[in-house]
């Protein structure tokens, strides 16, 4: 009994101390946000003087530090591209919370990137290679629509062609149309018929972000994304006058014309963002043929579009936001049709009275919750309709054809800390895609999927040199009522050392998939060609390793080298079965390899900058016993260089942007190509700040040499082409 009763004291003595332990401990917690945008910063490094406590910020800015006696100290916030805060004689208690607001550096240094792990991370600390466009580089790109601005990217080729009215699908790291995912604000817009997504319908001035991930990303994003994938984020920054309205207008060459209309407000708990685009041009550019070069006008290429954005956030607490989105975009155009001369007819295949018109309509609510210090839940309900109409009177037989596709869709994900070094992300998604044709029938298309991802990230010290490694390996799973289920892994390795100057290694391994779509399986039978049920997902392995050089003080320099492979199995190929039928098959492999080197120079203020990127590619199609077998896939450049070049000066400011592109083979056994093009595209403009009004004065020229080029066959560019337009904001 004696023995029980000491073993009782000795508990209640131990309880006793732990409670004494945990009165006299206290937690910070908090959001670091950047001062003037408002957004969080994630990655900040945020310190309690005096001691060894401390922790960076995560997804959404949030950190939270425990176990620190209670007492005053001075909090320390500090990250690459901010001036360190420091609140002095802060008192911790049980559970005291602080806020930051950073001011930004004179120079962006690193900015913030989503898509690579589906959470907010400095582009420093991801493992793929990236690249972000905040809105500082967008306004020094050259174009109005996101696809303009796009091309020169560096890792990215757009077969561009027939100006505004043209399509923009973007092709990273040697893929095709359908094998790159494009975002917005998270939401997938390829849909389940197929054809990628053109970024020329998408205006420019209604985007605040574009991120672009290089390289295969199925574990994160499922399929469609062997070559990577693509991130636009619209517009929401409130400013620090708590709102902003503004108006802006152009004109151009060839009948181009905008108006673009944008206003945001925080009103209490509640703020919002609209953005309206009107987009109008005839696109009646004059064109040399390829076969005479005789001069044509391009007849048939006119382009209307509306664009509205709609954004609005309600902060319930500090840990709790809903956010709601909406979009609609109506697009008409003519479609021109090729120059080329048909071969029987001894005609150009114009398609004179060719009409299109699309359609998108998307809806979302998302709600973000801090629900622990550790664990973070987020989750968004979605609808979007995309509806595309065409038809061409004068062909063999006359096409009036309509395509209506929904998706209805629901993800959840949960990002929970484990501890000080490792992170855990997961998610399920459900995804219902619809078809109504006027075609074809088909199926709706049912998917589940699973995702989990960890971040492991330690310090490393090496005879006193200081370093960071994390590794990050990734699942997903999809299962598809349609063709088969998917698993994709990943895994991300990333070595980082120094901080102001650095030197990174990163590499990624893994595989990727892209299910067969609509058009692929259920194209309606017919004399000539049919769809076919059978297939099976197109699958990849995909490889890369690179090597990072940045110097990040009063200026900011970086020097990147990358080596990426892919080898792509059970490609979709359209060839003849055994009765001369045209279908679809998995007949096609292909291996895609290169390497990327690009450098950055940037001075403070952005009073000069130099961006260099080039793109050796190597794609070849490994089709076994097939008589293309070797030969280098079609429109696919081995060279891409780009160069883009600028200064502001007070309100003055100057960009000039330059691509240089090797030929392009256009037919599978390499017999014909188009030669090798350069192009230069510029823009200078002006800023006068008025009694509280921002005036905005640009002048755009897109290629500047007037160069005769066909990216695509039998589609021509337009020359040069000026843009001028003016706005007022407050």
């Amino acid at each position: 009994m004696k023995n029980v009763q000491k073993s009782l004291i000795v508990l209640v003595l131990v309880l006793f101390s732990i409670q004494i332990a945990h009165a006299v401990t206290g937690k910070i917690s908090g959001y670091v946000f950047d001062k003037t945008t408002n957004k969080p910063i994630p990655d900040a490094n945020v310190i309690i003087s005096n001691t060894t406590l401390g922790a960076a910020s995560r997804d959404g800015g949030f950190y939270f530090i425990e176990g620190i006696p209670q007492g005053e100290y001075d909090i320390v916030v500090k990250v690459i591209g901010y001036e360190t805060e420091i609140a002095e004689s802060m008192r911790i208690t049980e559970n005291t919370v602080v806020n930051f607001s950073l001011t930004p550096a004179a120079i962006e240094f690193d900015p913030i990137i989503v898509t690579a792990t589906l959470s907010d991370h400095r582009l420093s600390q991801v493992s793929i290679a990236s690249e972000v466009l905040t809105q500082p580089r967008l306004n020094q790109k050259t174009g109005t629509t996101v696809g303009e601005a796009m091309v020169s990217v560096g890792g990215i080729y757009f077969n561009s062609y027939d100006g505004i009215a043209g399509t923009h699908i973007a092709s990273i790291r040697g893929s095709n149309a359908d094998q790159v995912v494009v975002l917005l604000d998270g939401l997938r817009l390829n849909t389940a018929q197929g054809g990628g997504v053109d970024l020329n319908l998408i205006p420019v001035s209604a985007i605040e972000k574009i991120e672009v991930v290089r390289g295969g990303h199925s574990a994160m994003m499922g399929s469609d994304a062997i070559g990577g994938a693509i991130q636009l984020l619209s517009k929401e920054t409130i400013g620090l006058k708590g709102f902003s309205y503004g108006v802006n207008s152009s004109i151009g060459s060839f009948g181009t014309r905008t108006l673009n209309l944008n206003g945001s407000h925080k009103i209490g708990l509640l703020s919002y963002f609209i953005s309206f685009n009107r987009t109008e041009s005839d696109g009646d550019f004059i064109y040399k043929t390829p076969e005479t070069g005789d001069e044509q006008t391009r007849e048939n290429n006119d382009y209307k579009s509306n664009n509205l954005f709609g954004k609005a956030h309600l902060d319930l607490s500090p840990n709790n936001k809903i956010n709601i989105l909406f979009h609609n975009l109506t697009a008409k155009k003519g479609n021109a049709g090729s120059v080329n001369i048909n071969a029987w007819t001894g005609m150009p295949m114009l398609t004179p009275n060719a009409r299109s018109e699309s359609t998108r309509r998307l809806f979302s609510v998302k709600s973000e919750n801090q629900i622990t210090g550790r664990f973070r839940l987020e989750g968004q309900s979605y609808y979007q309709t995309y509806d595309y109409h065409y038809t061409d009177p004068d062909g063999w037989a006359p096409v009036d054809d309509t395509h209506e596709n929904a998706a209805l869709g629901l993800n959840l994900q949960g990002n929970f800390n484990v501890n000080s070094l490792i992170d855990l992300i997961g998610g399920a998604e459900l995804l219902q895609d619809r078809l109504k044709s006027s075609k074809f029938k088909v199926d709706d298309r049912n998917i589940q999927g699973l995702y989990l991802q960890t971040e492991a990230r330690f310090p490393v010290s090496f005879w006193g040199l200081k370093s960071s490694w994390a590794a990050i390996p990734a699942l997903r799973w999809d299962n598809y009522s349609d063709v088969e289920s998917q698993l994709s892994p990943k895994l991300g390795l990333l070595v980082t050392t120094g901080d102001e100057r650095s030197v990174s290694v990163r590499g990624n391994i893994g595989s990727s998939y892209r299910v067969p779509t609509f058009d692929d399986l259920y194209w309606p039978e017919d004399a000539y060609t049919r769809g076919n049920p059978d297939l099976k997902p197109e699958t990849s392995t995909n490889f890369d390793v690179g090597l990072v050089f940045s110097q990040k003080s009063s200026s900011f320099s970086q020097v990147e080298v990358n080596y990426f492979n892919n080898s792509i199995e059970d490609m979709i190929s359209w060839g003849p079965d055994n009765t001369g039928i045209w279908m679809p098959l998995n007949i096609g492999r292909a291996h895609i390899s290169g390497i990327e080197t690009g450098a950055k120079f940037r001075w403070p203020n952005d009073i000069a900058y130099l961006e260099v990127f080039h793109t050796w590619l190597k794609a070849t199609d490994e089709t076994p016993n097939s008589a293309t077998e070797g030969k280098r896939l079609i429109y696919r450049p081995t060279s891409k260089l780009d160069l883009q070049i600028g200064s502001t000066i007070r309100r003055f400011s100057i960009n000039l942007n330059y691509r240089l592109v090797s030929k392009r083979y256009i037919l599978a056994d390499n017999s014909s190509s188009l030669s090798d093009y350069n192009l230069l595209n510029g823009n200078v403009s002006y800023s006068i700040p008025m009694a509280g009004f921002l005036l905005d004065a640009k002048l755009q020229v897109l290629n500047m040499l007037d160069k005769s080029i066909y990216i695509y066959d039998g589609y021509p560019l337009p020359g040069r082409e000026m843009r001028f337009s003016v706005g007022i904001n407050y």
